[in-house]
């Protein structure tokens, strides 16, 4: 194999950064918000002087999404599955780094960088980690037109977003890249420039006016034209209704239906375990020789076993726990649901697994074809964790919204045969007052 001439480096300092991040992480009793999970203003303050170039556009009241580097770096420990989320004191949530934290730490610098692309490929939501609400697909089937024009760009020649002859290259909104302009920049694929007269004063929104490839960025496009993003990426291929797919396997039909005009090489994954070597394979030989060697295995999504415990409420005075199998779906768990609350299962509804109403990382009746089906679903698949919240809507006219908890996850019991309420309080409402 020849090898290339690129030091990770001098690429980029993207590996520096990351480490100094989560070397606080590590070193700090952090506590997370309490509704978005977010790493606290005061830390984020602290943590964003550590950077070679603080970024000046937040205050002290910004939240993690005002801070652009810091914001993909969670999402990158959280993602990579070097923390995880536990019980702390106030009802909040805090970090604890995994085993996968120090098998990190082993990493070349350039096996590292590799990891967080190959994190932010397959495992990053990336309507999450950009502070913008994108609707219906998002960026993600664009990426790889962009990747594409870059490929076919000569290193240091500018391009500016706004022109003329961008817009008849490029048949994509690029403008709405926002912080992922920011993103290609730090893992050294381009450099940018802001955009500062386009009048807009939203501060958590990055205008780009000019991005100019690199010479390591023209070379890793082409090699990623190799690994197309909508076949990798599984939160994107989960909104989309394709749960449990393996990376870089092909799109169900009914997903290929709505992603015309791919700009990008058919996939190159040979078998169901192939994912953790295709990144090296097809990247190996940018890299100086030994640097790229090896890669941290993804954690892969199983049955964790044992039993959960929910805290199902209807406002604070009104909850049931309800105590289930993993191998329960979460049908079994809608059935139970409705018979603590004596409900009759007669509308539609779904589980919101972030806690927020009507977003895409949702599980849905199995009537409705506007999602991944409860039946299809078992409890302990989705990586589910002691504090994290969920929303169930049941009846999209009446709306009757209950608030889950995770209050428990005993993994070493043995599994109960069926969902048991465990424990209740208060008096279940009528489902139809008026009648």
């Amino acid at each position: 194999m020849e090898y290339g001439i690129y030091n990770i480096k001098e690429v980029t300092n993207i590996v520096k950064e990351f480490d100094n991040y989560i070397k606080y992480i590590e070193n700090n009793d952090i506590l997370l918000t309490k509704t978005k999970e977010y790493v606290s203003r005061k830390d984020l303050k602290v943590i964003n002087e550590l950077m070679a170039e603080p970024w000046e556009k937040a205050t002290k009241g910004s939240e993690q999404n005002y801070y652009p580097l810091l914001h993909l770096f969670y999402h990158l420990c959280i993602g990579g599955k070097l923390f995880k989320k536990i019980p702390a004191k106030a009802g909040k949530l805090s970090l604890e780094g995994n085993k996968e934290l120090d098998m990190y730490k082993k990493l070349t610098d350039t096996e590292k960088y590799i990891f967080m692309l190959k994190t932010l490929w397959i495992d990053v939501d990336w309507k999450k980690v950009d502070s913008l609400d994108h609707r219906g697909f998002g960026i993600t089937p664009d990426v790889m037109k962009v990747l594409k024009y870059i490929s076919d760009s000569k290193p240091g020649d500018p391009v500016v977003i706004h022109s003329e002859v961008m817009r008849g290259r490029l048949d994509i909104s690029i403008k709405r890249w926002n912080y992922f302009h920011l993103y290609f920049s730090y893992l050294g694929i381009w450099n940018v420039e802001e955009d500062g007269d386009r009048g807009y004063s939203m501060k958590k929104r990055f205008d780009a006016k000019i991005i100019t490839p690199t010479a390591f960025g023209v070379d890793l496009a082409k090699r990623l034209l190799s690994i197309p993003i909508i076949n990798w990426n599984l939160p994107w291929r989960r909104s989309m209704g394709d749960f449990g797919a393996i990376p870089g396997s092909q799109l169900p039909n009914e997903v290929e239906f709505f992603v015309d005009d791919r700009e990008c090489k058919e996939s190159k994954l040979q078998n169901n375990n192939d994912d953790e070597d295709i990144f090296v394979r097809e990247l190996s030989d940018l890299f100086l020789k030994g640097e790229l060697n090896k890669l941290l295995p993804r954690a892969k999504r199983g049955n964790t076993g044992g039993n959960y415990i929910f805290k199902v409420s209807l406002g604070g005075k009104l909850w049931r726990k309800i105590k289930i199998s993993s191998k329960a779906t979460f049908l079994d768990l809608h059935d139970m649901i409705q018979k603590a609350f004596n409900f009759d299962d007669d509308h539609l509804y779904a589980f919101y697994m972030d806690g927020k109403l009507y977003s895409d990382y949702c599980f849905v009746s199995p009537f409705d074809s506007n999602g991944i089906g409860v039946d299809e679903v078992k409890i302990g698949e989705v990586g589910l964790y002691e504090g994290q919240k969920i929303k169930y809507l049941f009846d999209f006219g009446d709306s009757w919204v209950f608030d889950i908890k995770i209050e428990k996850v005993n993994s070493e019991e043995p599994e109960i045969s069926s969902p048991e309420i465990i424990s209740e309080k208060g008096k279940a409402p009528e489902q139809y007052p008026e009648y």
